[in-house]
């Protein structure tokens, strides 16, 4: 089956996930960026930022990524659990945090980081090292949800789950190219969103948060198509091992 036919079935069998991991998404995205626009009000009408309120917003943030990142460890897995049931099982709410909130908390915070760095460094930089840089954040920004998901699917491999995820990944670059091009579709949408849509306001912050659901459906094809692979990588191994133990005999 083709793979955006499949993803497409997929998506459909599992709308009550896809849905309620868009809307809790885009609560959790309005509220920080409601968060964030009331203490930029504030600071407009006093004096300079002090030390605390940059704490403050600086603690708002982790809290933010924090709350995305067990978002995505509940919704990926009972995902994952579906799309490779009966096989793949780690979709119960605790062990989901257990074994992947740190996954998606580190990933989350090392993309933001980037950005951060990169962004600034890009725009200051001349021609080339900017296209550079903006490459490196293309591929990160790209890369992160589909590495994610190949690691929590080679979980059961314990400490060795990142080894085994990266080298599915490297193994099926080509098949996981849909799986990128809709995740910087995905980072593009975001942007133009942004830019449309300044979080200053309120009628802004609402639209954001409209805007949210479809970016949110947007990552979970891109977890549905990386997942895919990853089991079609798992079998086509079984598969060679099976092959390989008949020539023996």
């Amino acid at each position: 089956m083709p793979p955006m036919h499949q993803l497409q079935q997929d998506l459909h069998r599992n709308s009550g996930t896809v849905a309620a991991y868009a809307v809790c998404t885009a609560a959790v995205l309005t509220f920080f960026r409601a968060n964030r626009a009331a203490t930029a009000a504030l600071v407009e009408e006093g004096s300079d930022p002090s030390f605390a309120l940059n704490l403050y917003l600086f603690v708002c943030l982790l809290a933010a990524t924090l709350a995305l990142s067990a978002l995505q460890a509940l919704f990926f897995a009972r995902l994952g659990a579906r799309l490779d049931c009966p096989i793949w099982r780690r979709s119960e709410p605790r062990t989901a945090l257990r074994e992947f909130l740190p996954l998606w908390f580190v990933i989350n915070l090392a993309v933001t980081t980037l950005l951060s760095v990169l962004g600034p460094a890009a725009i200051s930089s001349p021609g080339p090292s900017a296209g550079l840089l903006f490459m490196v954040s293309c591929l990160a920004v790209c890369l992160a949800t589909p590495a994610g998901a190949a690691v929590m699917f080679h979980a059961a491999s314990g400490p060795q789950a990142p080894r085994e995820g990266a080298a599915c990944v490297l193994r099926n670059l080509p098949s996981f190219v849909p799986a990128l091009f809709i995740g910087l579709l995905q980072w593009v949408s975001g942007d133009v969103f942004q830019a449309a849509f300044p979080p200053d306001n309120a009628v802004n912050i609402a639209l954001l948060g409209v805007c949210d659901l479809p970016l949110a459906v947007a990552e979970c094809a891109v977890l549905a198509l990386a997942w895919r692979v990853c089991m079609a990588d798992r079998d086509r191994t079984e598969e060679e091992e099976d092959a390989l133990d008949d020539d023996d005999y």
